[in-house]
């Protein structure tokens, strides 16, 4: 694929993290916002979600969009140069990036596009461990007390760890959605660490291109991103 339509692939991917995550975000602090730029990108939580639930839907599909635009990242650092700004797939017009208001441009455009979805990220588990509380799926539903989205319900077993008989909530377990103990926070835990970890590998070759990690006992930043 060629340099351009990378960038514009990857340009997609980007935008569409960055509303869902924005928004998303918005929501679990009870922003106003948050249902109307959700709109734009087709991820509508219904009003007055709980937001334990945004957060698990956040970690999940926040750690798919970086799963699917790292990637895109990474090829088009590696097919360009010579300095990072150069390396890194925004344009926002046809000017060298390393040069005036464009270099700029390209600070404020990594911290958006690379850094603010990995804050947010961090905001969804953070949010769900804080919070969450599992609950039995009987009618009413009620929280098992002392568990919460990390332990194992007593009453959980092997055999049935994929039926719907446990919820999670954080406000109350009426509003809820269903959870599978166990095995659902492992999953989520390894599609966040995948994901963090394509990122880290899309951060290193926009900062060192083909180059690899620097030395171990470097601490400083190439010449190039001051």
């Amino acid at each position: 694929m060629s340099t351009e339509n990378l960038r514009k692939l990857w340009l997609i991917l980007v935008l569409t993290l960055l509303l869902f995550t924005f928004s998303a975000h918005g929501q679990t602090q009870g922003a106003d916002f948050a249902l109307k730029i959700n709109v734009l990108v087709g991820l509508v939580f219904p009003e007055g979600t709980d937001p334990v639930i945004v957060s698990l839907w956040g970690i999940i599909l926040t750690s798919m969009l970086l799963i699917l635009a790292m990637p895109v990242s990474r090829e088009f650092a590696l097919k360009n140069g010579p300095t990072w700004r150069h390396r890194f797939p925004f344009r926002l017009w046809d000017e060298d990036p390393s040069q005036g208001l464009a270099a700029k441009i390209q600070v404020l455009a990594f911290g958006v596009f690379m850094l603010w979805p990995v804050f947010a990220l961090g905001h969804f588990w953070s949010k769900l461990y804080k919070y969450g509380v599992i609950c039995t799926n009987e009618t009413p539903r009620t929280q098992i007390p002392e568990t919460f989205i990390f332990d194992r319900p007593i009453n959980w077993h092997l055999s049935g760890m994929l039926s719907e008989n446990f919820h999670v909530s954080g406000t109350g377990c009426a509003k809820s959605a269903a959870y599978f103990p166990v095995i659902q926070p492992f999953a989520m835990v390894l599609l966040s660490a995948f994901a963090l970890w394509l990122w880290w590998n899309a951060i290193d070759a926009v900062f060192y291109g083909d180059r690899g990690s620097p030395p171990a006992n470097s601490a400083s930043l190439p010449a190039d991103l001051e």
